[in-house]
């Protein structure tokens, strides 16, 4: 899983993700459409996250961690 740069989790109905902490070398990460509320406080270990798409989900909060994330460059959280 270190390997791994990009990870697209569309349209799956989820409602949470599991810890992505073994996901050392992901730059994006999208799990639009699904019922996520939260991200779970280990994204905050991806270094190398430039990438994140929300969109159509439930978030009502994000996690401190995130900010961590010192390649972050877009954040959608749109619909």
């Amino acid at each position: 899983l270190s390997y791994v740069t990009v990870l697209t989790l569309y349209d799956n109905s989820l409602s949470s993700l599991p810890d992505l902490s073994p996901l050392q070398s992901l730059h994006t990460l999208s799990a639009r459409k699904n019922q996520l509320e939260t991200l779970p406080p280990s994204v905050g270990k991806l270094r190398h996250l430039s990438w994140l798409y929300l969109q159509s989900n439930c978030i009502t909060h994000l996690p401190d961690e995130l900010g961590l994330c010192s390649n972050l460059m877009l954040i959608d959280l749109s619909d």
